[in-house]
């Protein structure tokens, strides 16, 4: 038993790993891997040169200093611990050693990375926005694997079985109460994988007099910067902002060099270099991000929608993406979502005056009056789709230039 400020909670043991275990696995997996981590619940089959399937519950990334992937095992220890544990992971060890396995691993967690705004900024911004994330992925992969077994009950037939295993494992016990007086709510007790490591984006080397980055696997490489290189370089290609930019031995003779350049900088009046949505994505706050990944999905419900990047900005398109069919323009700022639409002034209703009375001159709409709009609250996103539904509604092709297309293909 266990009890928390005199509430009692008593221990329970999922029946379905599936349906009960592993979403709590999903939930939990900032706490069990650490902050810096992603957690890619990923089950993709590989077969070994033998011809035998295998399946991993997922893929666990940890952005250390030098990154690291963890193949994820979920089991309850009622199973058959030898057919769901042993054969499982020496059948895995044995698939990842084939090239086809690894570039099918790679090429099934750079679509689930890619496939969600918020994951590929996550990976963008401690990769740095230069780097491939295939590329990334692909040499994580192609390393020796490193398994972890997620376990609600460790015993002697748990440790039996895992002295068996062609890779040592980590075996991480997680354990569940459930309160007495309140079946849906748990409390959880397991030692996390990864301490958290104190964040050092850089560092300086006093025999070499320059400092190295040290985001993901930088601090490795040869590049040596001076103490205003190293500022740009966490700014432009990390986007940490110089002030939140922790450097281990920066000393204030550096402190001046960086604030002379910023001064020079400013009187030039040249813009924050950003190139593309991807990393303008990176440099906005958590806060527009979350708008972003919530109301992009609410938008991709109405129907047939293509979303593709133009630029700093994107655009959503009712169909086939053309000059008819955008309705929706997304331009970010740093605390705030600015969404441009395309509106029929004789039907076009905005009670609450968000878009007020000024009318662009066709900067993402050919046709129909162009409006815009900032969100910086998830609260506003109800009412925002309210409005871009009337520009989704009225763009597209017409019926008359579908048939002109059909009798020209």
């Amino acid at each position: 038993m266990l009890i928390i400020n005199g509430v009692k909670y008593r221990l329970w043991t999922p029946k379905d790993e599936e349906k009960e275990f592993h979403p709590m696995i999903k939930e939990h997996s900032k706490e069990i891997f650490g902050e810096n981590s992603l957690f890619l619940p990923v089950e993709e089959k590989l077969v070994s040169k033998a011809g035998k399937a295998v399946m991993p519950d997922g893929f666990a990334i940890i952005f250390s200093k030098i990154p690291e992937m963890y193949v994820v095992e979920v089991e309850l220890s009622k199973h058959d611990l030898d057919k769901h544990i042993v054969e499982q992971i020496n059948g895995f060890v044995r698939a990842i050693k084939n090239p086809e396995n690894q570039k099918k691993i790679a090429d099934r967690l750079d679509k689930e990375v890619k496939s969600d705004l918020m994951r590929e900024a996550f990976v963008k911004q401690k990769i740095g926005i230069s780097k491939e994330i295939y590329k990334f992925l692909s040499d994580l992969v192609s390393q020796p694997p490193k398994i972890v077994i997620i376990i609600e009950h460790k015993d002697k037939k748990v440790v039996e079985a895992c002295e068996n295993l062609k890779i040592s494992p980590i075996v991480l016990p997680f354990k569940t109460f459930v309160r007495e007086d309140a079946q849906n709510i748990h409390a959880h007790l397991f030692k996390p994988l990864c301490e958290e490591e104190e964040v050092t984006h850089a560092r300086y080397d006093e025999s070499r007099k320059g400092f190295f980055c040290s985001m993901g696997d930088e601090e490795h490489s040869s590049i040596l910067y001076n103490a205003v290189e190293i500022v740009k370089h966490l700014r432009d290609e990390h986007y940490i902002n110089p002030e939140d930019q922790i450097i281990d031995g920066w000393k204030p003779k550096f402190q001046r060099l960086w604030e002379q350049y910023e001064r020079r900088e400013k009187e030039t009046k040249r813009p924050h270099p950003l190139l593309s949505w991807e990393k303008k994505l990176v440099w906005v706050d958590d806060s527009t991000k979350e708008i972003v990944k919530a109301l992009t999905n609410r938008i991709l419900q109405l129907g047939e929608v293509t979303f593709e990047p133009h630029g700093e900005d994107s655009c959503f398109y009712k169909g086939t993406p053309s000059t008819k069919s955008i309705f929706a323009a997304f331009m970010l700022r740093k605390k705030a979502l600015k969404v441009g639409i395309r509106t029929d002034p004789k039907t076009f209703k905005d009670p609450k005056k968000w878009t007020g009375d000024k009318i662009y001159k066709g900067w993402f709409f050919k046709q129909g009056q162009e409006r815009a709009f900032k969100i910086s609250d998830k609260k506003q996103i109800d009412y925002a789709m309210k409005l871009i539904k009337q520009s989704y509604e009225i763009s597209g092709e017409t019926k008359r230039n579908r048939k002109l297309i059909d009798i020209y293909k």
